[in-house]
């Protein structure tokens, strides 16, 4: 090989070498590929969050077009019946004959203060459910339909009033009272409560009166 040729040689090889040294170089300062961070692909999110103005959250139904009216107010109605009743015997008078006595009776009964301008006492002057089926039970009990011809006021009481007293003669000992139901009514400026039976005779369904 010529002399010229053999250092041309040399000389390629030697800068080879370099070459190859210098990428090798380039390759060890590199970070490695998996030490770097893995960007991952961003999470799907709402389409509302990707608005200023996200959609509102669920509301619950607007109320029905028709809705059931308010309870009257008590001070603009009629009355209630009077609840807890009472009717007891607190005196008994025999006439000097011997014949005649008077009875006096007290009811009593419990009611919201201002809900009644007075209270009205009844005497039921007939036995209204004189059937057979009914024998042996009360003449008047709650829904029985009182006549207005088959009842005498016995008795008033204010509207502040919790008890009042009422009395009838009697024209023997063995003879029947003057009614056969007593009933208490409620009252006020808007109407009346339904009558509550404060005292009922038995139906003797062919008994002679």
């Amino acid at each position: 090989m010529p002399t010229v040729g053999w250092r041309r040689v040399v000389v390629a090889a030697s800068m080879a070498i370099l070459v190859g040294a210098c990428s090798g170089s380039a390759a060890t300062s590199s970070p490695e590929v998996s030490a770097m961070p893995v960007v991952r692909s961003p999470s799907p999110v709402a389409s509302d969050a990707l608005s200023p103005f996200p959609s509102p959250s669920p509301v619950a139904s607007p109320l029905p077009s028709t809705v059931a009216s308010p309870s009257p107010n008590p001070a603009e109605a009629a009355p209630a019946e009077p609840s807890t009743t009472r009717f007891v015997l607190v005196q008994e008078t025999v006439a000097k004959d011997g014949f005649t006595t008077t009875e006096r009776y007290r009811a009593t009964w419990s009611e919201p203060d201002g809900a009644a301008t007075k209270f009205l006492v009844y005497g039921v002057t007939e036995c209204l459910r004189s059937l057979q089926e009914n024998d042996n039970t009360p003449c008047v009990i709650a829904g029985t339909a009182l006549p207005g011809s088959k009842l005498k006021l016995i008795g008033t009481a204010a509207g502040t009033a919790r008890t009042i007293d009422v009395t009838w003669t009697l024209n023997s000992e063995a003879g029947p009272g003057p009614y056969q139901a007593v009933v208490l009514v409620a009252k006020n400026g808007h109407g009346s409560s339904n009558p509550v039976v404060l005292w009922s005779a038995l139906v003797c369904y062919g008994c002679v009166i």
